[in-house]
Order: C-alpha cells, then structure tokens, then sequence
C-alpha cells in the first residue's frame, strides 16, 4: 500500500464528539464528526453509577471516540520511532510493538474493496 492509497487521518471528520441522551430508561451514545453529523449510534445500556462496572457497549464507544487522537498518535510514533530509535537499542519487544503499530495503521487506513474488506 502507498500513501496515496491510504485513507489520511484528515478524512475522519475529527474532531468528534461523544453525547449520550436517555432513552426510556436506557442509554444511548452517539459520535458525531466535527459538522455535527451522526457517525455511530450505540445500542442501549446503563450509564454506570458509583461502583459499578463499565457495560461493554459503553467501553467500546470510548474507544471509538478516542480513534481519530489513538490513530494520528499512532502514527507520529511509528514515524518518529526511526529518528529517535536507533536500531541497536530496539528491543525484540520493541520491534514487536512497533510491527503491530503498522500493521494497526495500515489497517485504520487501507482503503475497503468491493467486498468490504
């Protein structure tokens, strides 16, 4: 894949936003991109009270909302990883780490065939 193939972070309408609204007596998130518009519509769950556990749909929406900050970080890491990183001090963890951080960006950023993948 090239750069010019690769879908730049820019094209994600951030900066988003996350609002959460009752329904009945349920919850429901929605991220919006930066004009306002619907991206993601959440099922519902319950907004967590003191002690209690964060419901798996809330804890994913988190972390669909922070996905345009997580991607651009991602990718000034890896850039910057070959200037301030020489080879001779990466660890095998390191390289490890940093394989999986381009493969991750790849995947954020290819663009989907005709089958959607």
């Amino acid at each position: 894949m090239t750069e010019r193939d690769s879908i730049p972070p820019s094209d994600l309408g951030a900066p988003w936003s996350l609002h959460f609204h009752r329904d009945g007596t349920e919850d429901v998130a929605t991220i919006c991109d930066a004009e306002g518009h619907d991206l993601v519509v959440s099922r519902h769950f319950w907004l967590p009270e003191a002690d209690d556990s964060i419901p798996p749909t809330l804890a994913a929406v988190k972390v669909m909302f922070a996905a345009p900050k997580l991607l651009a970080a991602l990718i000034d890491l890896a850039a910057q990883a070959g200037e301030d990183c020489p080879m001779e001090f990466r660890s095998r963890h390191f390289l490890e780490a940093l394989e999986a951080a381009r493969d991750a960006i790849e995947e954020a950023t290819k663009p989907l065939d005709s089958t959607g993948r």
